[in-house]
C-alpha cells in the first residue's frame, strides 16, 4: 500500500496543505520552483551529516517536504505540466543520490567505513534500478505502481535512521540498517521485475 493513500499519508498531506499550501498559493512561485527549491536543500545534505546527524535530517525533511508540496501544489492548480513531471523525477533522483551521501560522510568515521561504503553503492544501485522498471515498464506501454520501497517510505527510513545514528553506536546500528535497507530495497526491485513479466508479455 504507498503511504499516500494511506491514513497516515492524508494526515500529512492535510497538515501540508493547512499550513503551507495555503500561504505559499499567494506567492509569486510555482510548483516547478518548490522542486528546484528542494532540490538545491538536497545538495546540502552530505555538508549537514558532516556536523551533525540531526542537521542532515533535517535538511532532509525540508527536501522532502519540497517534493510533496510541488506535486500537491501542481494538482491543485490543475494542470498537465509534462515538463513539471520531468523534472520533479529528476530531482528526485539527485535528492537520493545526495541522501545517500550523507549516510556515507557518517559510514566514513565508522570502523565498518569499507563494508558501508559498498553497501551505501549497492543502495544507490538499487534505488536507480527500482526507479528505472518503472520508468521502463510505462515507456513500453505497461504500468507498475508496486514496489515495496517507494520513495516516501526510504526517506521515512533515513529519516529515522538520522535520528537513531544521533542517539546510538553508530558502528553496528548504520551497518544492519544499511543491510536490512537494500534487503527491502532489493526485493522491491524484484517485485517489478515481476510485474514487467505479466504486464509486457
Amino acid at each position: 500500500m504507498s503511504l499516500r493513500n494511506s491514513w497516515l499519508g492524508n494526515i500529512y498531506y492535510n497538515v501540508l496543505q493547512r499550513f503551507i499550501l495555503s500561504r505559499i498559493e499567494k506567492k509569486d512561485i510555482n510548483p516547478n520552483k518548490i522542486t528546484i527549491i528542494g532540490g538545491i536543500i538536497a545538495l546540502f545534505v552530505p555538508i549537514g551529516f558532516y556536523f551533525s546527524e540531526l542537521l542532515g535530517g533535517l535538511l532532509i525533511l525540508i527536501s522532502a517536504v519540497c517534493d510533496s508540496l510541488d506535486g500537491q501544489f501542481a494538482r491543485k492548480m490543475g494542470g498537465n505540466e509534462k515538463f513539471g513531471a520531468f523534472l520533479d523525477s529528476t530531482v528526485d533522483r539527485l535528492s537520493d543520490f545526495f541522501y545517500l551521501m550523507g549516510l556515507w560522510i557518517v559510514a566514513l568515521q565508522t570502523q565498518h567505513k569499507m563494508v558501508l561504503t559498498l553497501l551505501l553503492f549497492i543502495a544507490l544501485c538499487l534505488t536507480l534500478l527500482f526507479s528505472y522498471t518503472k520508468a521502463r515498464i510505462e515507456g513500453l506501454g505497461g504500468t507498475c505502481n508496486i514496489g515495496f520501497m517507494e520513495r516516501a517510505k526510504r526517506v521515512i527510513f533515513i529519516l529515522i535512521l538520522s535520528v537513531l545514528l544521533f542517539f546510538f553506536n553508530q558502528n553496528t546500528l548504520l551497518l544492519y540498517s544499511m543491510i536490512i535497507y537494500n534487503l527491502l530495497l532489493g526485493f522491491s526491485v524484484y517485485q517489478r521485475i515481476l510485474c514487467a513479466k505479466e504486464v509486457l508479455n
